[in-house]
């Protein structure tokens, strides 16, 4: 039973004002591994605010499973330095 995904990933970040915002993840054969941390750095012009929900997906196009297991996400704001944490502990797929 693998851990991991070569499927793409997408993720949608929440403001607790309503917005959505879903960035595109750069990635690549190493991303989203059995037992890895990954990270992306996004940007947008304007701030979200605080941080309401953070939604993952993926689209079932890998061809070593579509399904992967996620303990946590975190968002952090560069430029205000704020982060916020959402534990996860399930899989995705």
């Amino acid at each position: 039973l693998s851990a991991g995904t070569d499927a793409t990933v997408s993720v949608a970040i929440m403001g607790q004002g309503g917005e959505r915002w879903v960035p595109t993840l750069q990635q690549n054969n190493d991303h989203f591994a059995k037992g890895r941390t990954d990270s992306f750095v996004v940007s947008r012009g304007d701030d979200l605010g605080e941080i309401a929900t953070v939604t993952l997906t993926c689209d079932n196009g890998g061809v070593f499973g579509d399904s992967w297991y996620c303990e946590k996400v975190t968002v952090a704001a560069l430029a205000s330095g704020r982060v916020w944490v959402f534990h996860c502990g399930k899989w995705v797929g």
